[in-house]
């Protein structure tokens, strides 16, 4: 098993076992200011996982609505409409892990 060195957006580096396919496995922290998103409720292949660094998130899997504060996480099926919101007064820093099959 070798490592390799990727990219992904705000990590300084990350090192992946090389037989791990590109689109297989996704991570990367994201930075929104209070009561903004990334971007939209959206719905995609695989499992998705949000651990909540720093601030408050309001994480939407269909109808329904979970308060995440600091050092708490969702996993959830990605083909259900999901999205993550800062749901604080402050600014939410948060991982996104993304298994696709």
């Amino acid at each position: 098993m070798a490592l390799i060195k990727r990219s992904a957006k705000g990590l300084a580096t990350l090192w992946v076992d090389q037989a791990i396919p590109a689109d297989r496995l996704t991570v990367h922290i994201t930075e929104v200011g209070p009561q903004m998103r990334a971007h939209p409720p959206h719905t995609h292949e695989g499992i998705e996982g949000f651990y909540i660094l720093e601030g408050q998130a309001v994480v939407e899997v269909g109808d329904d609505r979970y308060t995440l504060d600091a050092g708490e996480a969702a996993l959830l099926d990605a083909s259900t409409l999901h999205g993550l919101a800062n749901g604080g007064e402050g600014s939410l820093r948060y991982m996104v892990i993304i298994a696709r099959s």
